[in-house]
C-alpha cells in the first residue's frame, strides 16, 4: 500500500509541471500590443458622486410608516 501512495503522489505532484497546462499557443495567437493610449475625453477629471435620495438630504423628513389595523 505504501509505494503505490508515494507512486500516486509523484505522479499527482511531478506530472502537471512537467506538461503544463495546456497546448502551446502560437504567436499568431496572442494578439497585438498597442503602442500608442488612444485619447479618451474627461479621463482626467474624476465622476461626480451620484445624487442622494430625497430621505438621505437633511431637513427633508422620511414618511411614516403606514399603522397596520
Amino acid at each position: 500500500m505504501r509505494p503505490s501512495l508515494s507512486l500516486m503522489l509523484a505522479l499527482l505532484l511531478g506530472v502537471p509541471p512537467v506538461t503544463g497546462c495546456g497546448p502551446a499557443i502560437p504567436p499568431e495567437d496572442l494578439g497585438t500590443v498597442l503602442e500608442d493610449v488612444p485619447e479618451i475625453p474627461a479621463a482626467d477629471e474624476p465622476a461626480g458622486a451620484p445624487e442622494a435620495p430625497p430621505a438621505a438630504k437633511p431637513g427633508v423628513k422620511t414618511p411614516e410608516p403606514a399603522a397596520e389595523p
